[in-house]
């Protein structure tokens, strides 16, 4: 009879951890996310030099033979955006290259870290927008989206491709195939911050009208809603983030493979340069570029 007694809370104790876990982050989390998440409605760039970006973001994509100007693409300027409540450092770079009407953003963003030093994390981005309103982007980034997609963007992404001129390459394939009669435009890009203010923008306009996002008049924010702070936090956590990740890893498996570039496999194989790694001055240990 004693072992009787004590087998139920041999269960409750594991039952009741289970249960704060997933209340923290599926009801929890999702009301932290809508007081934190506020995002101003002017976002703060300030213009800066390529030369001043820090080595540990620029080093990844200007060195060697495959960075963006020997793909044809010149610079259009640099914009800085700093983070107060994080410490975080995030650098944009803006380049077009007027013979396909192709535009490209190569992103950096630092983080303070107690035991790395300082963690850089890179991505670049490759847009061709067409009159329609429509668009192609080829991206290499490794981030969960916790946003809706957008319907006018075909978008893909090649996690763990750090040669941009491959991964243009690719893009580029895409817009050749997929085009379908459209006109490609660089009208929207016309200076880097006219072209970041227009995507802060056009992006929480779309997110208010699907229901993610609101406006505080009176704060002059962008404020998510119940419904929008538990999407988007749901997205990011099992087994959401895994279902999002499995159709995206798919599509790009496919459209890889359709185009004559073998796969995602393959295609990292066929990569000209070796992962890019700087050692940070006066910092802790050597900081890989992390492709997102």
């Amino acid at each position: 009879m004693p072992h009787l007694d004590v087998l139920p809370l041999q269960w409750l104790l594991p039952i009741a951890l289970v249960g704060y876990v997933l209340i923290a982050l599926y009801v929890y989390a999702p009301l932290k996310v809508r007081r934190n998440q506020t995002k101003g409605i002017d976002v703060d760039f300030s213009p800066t030099e390529l030369s001043e970006i820090p080595l540990e973001v620029s080093q990844a994509f200007y060195a060697g033979s495959s960075g963006p100007a020997s793909n044809g693409f010149e610079t259009l300027g640099a914009l800085r955006h700093d983070i107060a409540n994080t410490r975080q450092n995030s650098f944009v770079s803006i380049w077009t290259s007027r013979q396909s009407n192709d535009s490209a953003q190569i992103i950096g963003i630092c983080t303070p870290s107690p035991t790395q030093g300082l963690k850089a994390v890179t991505l670049v981005t490759f847009r061709t927008e067409f009159r329609d309103g429509t668009s192609i982007v080829t991206s290499n980034s490794t981030s969960a989206s916790c946003f809706p997609a957008d319907r006018r963007v075909s978008s893909i992404r090649c996690p763990g491709v750090w040669d941009v001129g491959l991964l243009y390459r690719f893009h580029r394939a895409r817009v050749e195939r997929d085009r379908d009669g459209r006109t490609a435009t660089l009208d929207r890009v016309k200076d880097p911050l006219t072209r970041m203010r227009l995507e802060h923008s056009e992006t929480y306009e779309r997110l208010i009208r699907a229901g993610y996002y609101e406006i505080d008049q009176a704060r002059q924010l962008y404020v998510p809603t119940l419904k929008g702070a538990f999407l988007m936090t749901w997205q990011l956590l099992p087994p959401f983030k895994q279902i999002q990740k499995l159709r995206k890893d798919q599509l790009a498996e496919r459209t890889l493979r359709e185009l004559g570039f073998g796969g995602m496999e393959a295609f990292r194989r066929s990569q000209s340069l070796v992962p890019p790694a700087c050692k940070i001055p006066n910092q802790i240990g050597t900081v890989g570029m992390a492709v997102r």
